[in-house]
């Protein structure tokens, strides 16, 4: 999954000192970014009923702003013999080191994905998951003798634990088995080598103990836990796991997704749940954020075709030069950052200001009156990109959750040092709004360059229509073309809905975990309570969403009910995702686990 490096360290941190407002709002920014990128699909997220089989209540009223961020009370299933002895073995120290070790395994089998990689059955680089195969049957007997296994595109896999009642739609768990590769010029900046799994009594190190073979490990670990624990499931469990999700996801999960939809059918799972957001405090309190939705991408080449010649008796400006303006000129005017109701992250604001203590009173009563008033939230706009931080570590945080964004990530152009460039090109990488789509991104640039065009006598060709010719009464030197660079265009995700049976289900296993294992280090905890901090026992549910993306698009079909949520917290994971250093904390890992075995059980039992 895509995410910024921007977690903290794995080391205990020093006792904190005293923060301020600017400090708070980064804490903010920094848990939008790495645990999931904050968020909310709608205006108001009316508080739903629990199944009466779950004991859920009808006809509460709420005012407005409670009734946008209503809350559920925690959840356990019904089975509380079965609740406790899966909990009792869970923090059963021999469990917790072999829990580390099947982590540590995990890691030691490098299953990394690259750009690029051919045809399976073709590039062998794709064999590398074979052993991890192996592996996985060796490490999970009970799963693969009570789940129905089955492989696709030969290194994809599928599992499927049959319910006693086939009229329930099945529950699924996703995962990923690749990971980032790890550049070789880094292995010495490693506190253990990236692909030890070693485990220090606190920490799994190495590549992928977060994303996602933490993942991963988890669900089959819980999985492995019920079968062995003599749970029956009512319905449906499918887990399915991609293998090039860093690269898309196309060979993986997207046939994957094909097979489920062609057994199975549209709107035919109750839920899934991928990996994704976690929970962490947010100016004061405490909130859990399950991605509803995912940014779209949209990768442009601005590609430049001049005339060559020999570099001695060049032109003023070569490709290059004329494509380096045109770069300029695209990052100098992005898609402005706007902030509107229906934007997901409006509905995080309105969350924190309901729950969150630290809010300046300024900013909660703004929050308020933007909920009707549209100056007050141009207002709220303003104050979310002038206080937040204009960014934290790696990426741009308050605009790019209230806007489509955009990185130039590639550049080429020329041969040889002697000869002028006969084409330049440049991509750009969007990552486009939930209140945008693919096409505005086009319109954007198609009218931003014309322009340039014209200035420099090229033709345009604008992803597809002509938009100035080369004639004979009006010579052009050279051409701009703008392309969808990789034919990989993706709109914004549908947004899963944050009220409803499924909604409280979800929230209320959420706070069932939390209540009993908060998944906070050991050193962690320590080091908050000498310096007098308290730890937090309650937490709040507020939907999320991912600027990044997952293989969750390959599955949008199967079911509305679609969440990205990984059961951690940025304390216990360390240093962060795709960088060096990239560490599980133990307890973090178990409580993902505790996580995945508890929802299995009550969304076995709910009525969805």
């Amino acid at each position: 999954m895509e995410k910024g490096a921007i977690l903290p360290s794995a080391a205990a941190p020093a006792a904190p000192k005293q923060q301020s407002l600017l400090w708070k709002l980064a804490k903010l920014a920094v848990v939008c970014l790495a645990a999931g990128y904050l968020v909310a699909p709608h205006l108001s997220l009316v508080h739903s009923h629990l199944p009466a089989r779950l004991g859920g209540t009808h006809g509460h009223s709420h005012a407005p702003l409670a009734a946008s961020c209503a809350q559920t009370g925690a959840l356990k299933p019904s089975n509380a013999t079965l609740l406790t002895a899966l909990y009792t073995q869970f923090a059963d120290p021999v469990f917790v080191n072999k829990s580390a070790e099947l982590l540590g395994a995990s890691v030691r089998i490098p299953t990394e994905t690259y750009d690029g990689l051919g045809e399976v059955g073709e590039d062998e680089r794709w064999e590398k998951f074979g052993p991890f195969h192996a592996w996985l049957e060796g490490a999970f007997p009970s799963v693969h003798t009570a789940f129905k296994k089955e492989t696709v595109n030969t290194w994809g896999l599928v599992f499927t634990w049959e319910g006693t009642d086939s009229s329930l739609k099945p529950i699924m768990l996703t995962g990923h088995q690749d990971v980032v590769p790890v550049e070789e010029n880094t292995y010495d900046q490693w506190t253990q080598p990236p692909f030890s799994g070693y485990f220090d009594g606190e920490w799994v190190w190495g590549r992928g103990s977060c994303d996602d073979k933490g993942g991963l490990v988890a669900i089959m670990i819980a999985m492995e836990s019920l079968v062995k624990q003599g749970f029956v499931p009512a319905r449906t469990i499918i887990l399915s796991f991609g293998f090039d999700e860093e690269a898309s996801g196309l060979k993986g999960a997207g046939e994957i997704g094909k097979l489920l939809l062609a057994r199975y059918g549209e709107d035919s799972v109750a839920l899934l749940v991928d990996e994704g957001a976690g929970y962490s405090e947010i100016m004061g309190a405490m909130y859990a954020t399950p991605g509803v939705g995912e940014k779209g991408m949209f990768d442009a080449r601005l590609t430049v075709n001049t005339k060559g010649g020999h570099s001695s008796t060049p032109p003023k400006h070569t490709g290059i030069g004329i494509l380096s303006s045109l770069v300029t000129a695209v990052e100098a005017n992005p898609i402005p950052p706007r902030l509107t109701r229906a934007n997901p992250f409006y509905s995080t604001l309105v969350c924190i200001a309901e729950y969150s203590p630290d809010v300046p009173k300024k900013a909660r009563s703004l929050i308020k009156r933007s909920q009707k008033s549209d100056k007050a939230l141009a207002k709220l706009g303003e104050w979310a990109l002038e206080s937040l931080p204009a960014g934290v570590a790696v990426l741009p945080i308050g605009p790019s959750l209230m806007s489509t964004t955009q990185a130039v990530d590639l550049i080429q152009g020329g041969v040889k040092v002697n000869a002028l460039p006969e084409q330049s090109w440049a991509v750009v990488n969007h990552r486009v709004s939930v209140s945008d789509s693919p096409a505005v991104v086009q319109a954007h640039l198609t009218e931003l360059l014309a322009p340039h065009a014209a200035k420099w006598n090229l033709s345009l060709d604008a992803f597809g229509e002509l938009v100035s010719a080369d004639t004979a009464d009006a010579p052009k030197v050279g051409s701009l073309v703008l392309t969808d660079a990789f034919g990989t265009s993706l709109e914004p995700a549908p947004v899963t809905p944050s009220s409803g049976a499924v909604w409280e289900v979800l929230g209320g296993t959420i706070k069932t975990v939390f209540a009993h294992n908060d998944g906070l280090p050991a050193s962690v905890r320590a080091a908050k309570l000498e310096a007098g901090e308290e730890v937090a026992t309650e937490i709040n549910l507020a939907p999320g969403i991912m600027s990044g993306n997952t293989d969750t698009r390959h599955y949008w079909p199967l079911t509305e009910h679609i969440f990205r949520y990984a059961h951690n917290r940025p304390e216990g994971i360390g240093n962060g995702f795709h960088t060096v250093n990239e560490a599980m904390g133990i307890e973090n890992f178990l409580a993902g686990v505790e996580f995945f075995a508890t929802l299995v059980l009550n969304v076995d039992e709910a009525d969805l």
